[in-house]
């Protein structure tokens, strides 16, 4: 059978090389796996869809409207007989958690209190209305850059946008480039906030918290508790009302301000025991993913 993945997926290309004639063309393919969008003239009954996006761009928005069209849809909140989710842990797969950027610093003293953040800012993205069980975070992370670059004077924001830009910007290396950002301003707290609130979705923006070795203070999956270590890192979640969309400024920045070093430590301790728990994890994803796609298009 010939299968062709105009856009990468997730996935152990070894495996599929085994199971499948694998070709680059979309032409003349049996099935097509796609990962984040499909090309046209892809017929969606032959096609495996990884979403691994949130609804936020119009075209995102009209393939989650075709779900139903889909042979199988991998995504975070299945809801057809064709949608599956991507597996069980979501810290771990479809984002890789990116452990071979983890530090462990020597010194963890509290210095000034920085906060780091790194992402874009869009206007336009922040007027898309909340849909497909998503709720739109762009707005709200506008919101708090501003409040903290008006009234938190140890902050540190990156972003096409914002007065910083990151060398991460563009440049292949970008995660690795942020650890960079976070040593170089020497930040206490790295903000990670997610472009969209949303269940299971978990990008590598928590992660960039943990690898640095800081406080990661994180807005995002509502479930995120259920596979983060409570103590591990601070829950802003519970600052958000999820209704207005109104977020608690004042309570964040009193978190960083009041920290005591003793609690801050033990964060630290905890966060590096949660990561020793998984390395391999996101090979183990692939592969399990891999199988079930398998049989998905064998039929097996």
């Amino acid at each position: 059978m010939r299968v062709s993945m105009p856009y990468r997926a997730p996935l152990n290309q070894a495996m599929l090389n085994d199971a499948f004639k694998m070709q680059s063309s979309i032409e003349g393919a049996d099935f097509w796996i796609c990962g984040k969008t499909a090309p046209d003239g892809v017929d969606p009954a032959r096609c495996i869809l990884f979403q691994s996006e949130p609804p936020l761009t119009g075209s995102r928005r009209r393939l989650y409207k075709t779900f139903s069209q889909y042979h199988t849809v991998i995504t975070f909140c299945p809801t057809g007989p064709n949608q599956f989710p991507f597996g069980s842990d979501p810290t771990v797969y479809p984002y890789s958690p990116g452990l071979k950027f983890d530090r462990v610093r020597k010194n963890t003293r509290i210095t000034g209190r920085g906060v780091y953040y790194a992402g874009r800012r869009n206007e336009k993205m922040a007027k898309v209305p909340d849909c497909y069980h998503s709720i739109n975070l762009y707005g709200t992370r506008h919101a708090i850059c501003r409040y903290l670059l008006d009234n938190y004077p140890q902050s540190y924001i990156f972003g096409q946008g914002w007065p910083r830009i990151s060398k991460a910007a563009g440049n292949r290396h970008w995660r690795e480039q942020k650890q960079r950002d976070i040593d170089s301003c020497h930040a206490d707290f790295v903000l990670c906030l997610e472009n969209s609130m949303l269940e299971n979705y978990v990008s590598e923006k928590i992660h960039d918290g943990f690898s640095s070795d800081r406080v990661a203070l994180y807005l995002g999956a509502p479930n995120i508790h259920q596979h983060v270590p409570a103590g591990s890192f601070i829950n802003l979640n519970r600052l958000f009302d999820r209704r207005t969309k109104v977020f608690d400024m004042r309570a964040l920045t009193k978190i960083m301000h009041t920290m005591p070093q003793r609690q801050y430590n033990a964060i630290l301790r905890k966060g590096r025991a949660w990561r020793a728990t998984l390395p391999g994890k996101f090979e183990a994803e692939c592969a399990r993913m891999t199988e079930f796609i398998i049989k998905r298009i064998t039929g097996d």
